[in-house]
């Protein structure tokens, strides 16, 4: 392969490249990946989307119950409004930051996933765009799988008196 094609064939990859990178959705950076979450609490969920500019903007947060998110549980929020972007003045930013507080609702699987989707409908973007973030796992408190369970009750309790008799010896 010649130095020419070899150049040609690399410009092509780098612009492709440039074209994926700028398909990504918002970016959660809060909670972190693999998390506990306690049932009944109320968690910051902080995430950043593109700025498109201007136009209407509004997020989706989603529950799943697998990482490919195929099988839904429920929806925390849809269409819940956001900050427009911009695309004047001296800095635009390529990205915009928002969060929504969520209360975790009892009942959820030991492992479930969370995604924030942003949706985008700009003069560019007449019938919008959406774009979904990766799927982020989380966990429910530990503390509650044991105590929404009597039989796990039970085995703690023996598991107790098992090691309190071992070490009282």
């Amino acid at each position: 392969m010649s130095q020419k094609s070899l150049f040609i064939l690399s410009a092509i990859l780098l612009t492709f490249i440039q074209f994926v990178k700028a398909q990504l959705g918002p970016v959660i950076s809060s909670p972190v990946q693999n998390a506990t979450v306690d049932p009944g609490s109320k968690v910051e969920i902080i995430y950043e989307y593109q700025n498109l500019g201007p136009g209407n903007y509004s997020i989706d947060i989603q529950l799943w119950q697998d990482a490919a998110v195929t099988i839904p549980i429920s929806d925390v929020v849809k269409d819940e409004s956001v900050k427009e972007g911009n695309s004047t003045g001296v800095k635009v930013s390529f990205t915009l930051s928002s969060s929504y507080t969520w209360k975790v609702p009892h009942g959820l699987n030991d492992t479930f996933w969370l995604t924030v989707t942003g949706h985008a409908q700009t003069p560019a973007y007449k019938k919008g765009v959406s774009l979904r973030s990766r799927p982020l796992m989380l966990h429910t408190s530990a503390a509650n799988l044991v105590s929404n369970k009597p039989a796990n009750m039970i085995l703690l309790f023996f598991g107790a008196a098992i090691t309190f008799a071992l070490f009282s010896l």
